[in-house]
């Protein structure tokens, strides 16, 4: 373990040596423009650089920062009891109860990494935009944020327990019927005004923002991500977006095995070219990628000792003319931007991390 956790210090500071020069790199963004940070996700070191480029873009200006990130949005209600009221508790309870640690670790480790620039810096808003994927994640979330009142009606209450029963695992399949987000959607719009009296107003929002925010494939995901950050604009903002690189695509939709339309566009290029887009004309997108991918291989026998194997990293967004480029410069972390965006471009930049180790774990 130790032997991992020293090889980890060695590429973060390898990575972070030349920080700064990389950092005064990129362009600097302007109120009411979008920076997308395409991604391979769950790559320590590229969340590691996405929280620096966020870090020093707070640090630099004095302008709201609002971070979008590609996670449920009912995973906003834990972003504002960590970033309004200190309270980490509704977040490690809700993590514990999801099955995928990967994804577990790499929301912790995102949110608390954000939430420390916050701190320092007081400029920062962090909203998540995804589709909800999971009822009983939602589910969860509504009885959390139900249980933080004394009182309520006698039809929210009931709504309360029923949703109550739903996670208790109950055999009954009226139970977890009844607790469905189609029931809960028909309840919230037939007593909406006890809903708007009895919650503040700040959760009364989230519920009207969350329950119609699930999509059933993947064509309407983009547009469901397209909407959910218009709905954020403001033009005295600078906006950044950790999402996966085909979402940040400009062109289109590139190099995945999910099921698209072929009139599919990513939402970068929606927002970049639509013309009822507020961001029309003003998204900047990097594509970020390691080169080299380090995985660690555990011994079978007690010994504490780890080897370390580097394979190469399949990266076909990024060009071999480009990429050749960027090998040749024999840095840590190249960075290749084009000097005037293009829409004929999929990416306004390409980052390159030479080495990485393996995905959060």
């Amino acid at each position: 373990m130790w032997h991992r956790i020293l090889l980890v210090l060695m590429l973060n500071s390898a990575i972070f040596g030349h920080g700064q020069a990389i950092l005064d790199s990129l362009p600097v963004m302007q109120r009411g423009q979008i920076l997308f940070l395409g991604e391979q996700h769950y790559i320590e070191e590229i969340l590691d650089l996405e929280v620096a480029i966020i870090k020093h873009a707070a640090q630099t200006s004095k302008d709201t920062i609002t971070v979008f990130l590609e996670l449920p949005c009912v995973e906003n209600y834990y972003v504002n009891q960590l970033f309004q009221f200190n309270d980490s508790l509704p977040l490690y309870n809700y993590l514990n109860i999801m099955p995928d640690k990967v994804l577990t670790k790499y929301i912790s480790k995102a949110f608390f990494s954000l939430y420390d620039v916050y701190l320092q810096n007081r400029n920062l808003k962090l909203i998540c935009i995804d589709g909800n994927p999971s009822i009983d994640r939602f589910l969860y979330t509504l009885d959390m944020l139900f249980s933080k009142y004394a009182q309520l009606p006698f039809c929210i209450r009931e709504m309360r327990d029923e949703i109550a029963l739903c996670l208790q695992g109950s055999d009954s399949q009226l139970v977890k019927s009844d607790a469905s987000v189609a029931k809960f959607r028909k309840h919230f719009k037939k007593f909406k005004k006890e809903y708007k009296s009895s919650l503040t107003e700040e959760d009364f929002n989230f519920i009207v923002l969350n329950i119609d925010n699930f999509h059933t494939n993947m064509d309407d995901r983009e547009a469901l991500l397209y909407r959910n950050i218009c709905r954020h604009y403001s033009s005295n903002q600078r906006f950044i977006v950790i999402i996966g690189a085909t979402h940040a695509n400009k062109k289109e939709i590139q190099f995945t095995r999910k099921k698209y339309s072929s009139k599919t566009k990513p939402v970068a290029c929606l927002l970049n070219n639509k013309r009822s887009s507020p961001f029309n004309s003003q998204v900047f997108s990097l594509y970020i990628t390691p080169l080299t991918l380090w995985v660690p291989q555990f011994p079978d026998s007690d010994n504490d000792d780890v080897v370390w194997h580097g394979y190469p990293f399949f990266s076909p967004r990024m060009p071999d003319k480009i990429k050749k480029e960027l090998i040749g410069r024999n840095h840590h972390i190249t960075i290749k931007i084009f000097d005037k965006t293009s829409n004929q471009e999929p990416f306004d930049g390409y980052v390159l991390i030479r080495d990485a180790h393996t995905m959060i774990y």
